[in-house]
């Protein structure tokens, strides 16, 4: 649930805001795709020693918070909206975080469900 949250946070940045760099940020994201878990397995335990989180629940939720394939899954779907959904929540005077979990959020039940089904699928 964490994850999807995370995921779909950082999936609206990229496809609702533009900012410097922005489209070098998302190439990273399938960069991130390519690269297999056991190649980062050993320096994330190593990192995860020296912040002192051995045997701890953080030390296994920290590192999964965002996968890089819900993130993409998202933004693509997200691109499919149009920008002037956003725009209309900005006119009526909805904060940000308002037009994610009012206007957003309820249309994307679901991407929110497929993700959902394949995050738990990689559990």
């Amino acid at each position: 649930m964490l994850t999807l949250l995370v995921s779909s946070f950082v999936a609206y940045g990229f496809a609702a805001y533009d900012f410097k760099g922005k489209n070098f940020f998302f190439v990273i994201v399938p960069i991130i795709l390519s690269i297999p878990f056991e190649v980062i397995m050993l320096p994330l335990y190593s990192q995860i020693s020296k912040w002192g989180m051995m045997d701890s629940y953080v030390s296994i939720i920290l590192p999964f918070l965002a996968h890089a394939s819900t993130i993409f899954f998202f933004r693509q779907y997200l691109l499919g909206l149009p920008k002037s959904l956003i725009e209309a929540g900005r006119i009526d005077g909805c904060t940000e975080y308002g037009i994610f979990f009012k206007l957003i959020a309820p249309i994307m039940k679901p991407a929110f469900s497929a993700m959902a089904i394949l995050n738990g699928m990689n559990a």
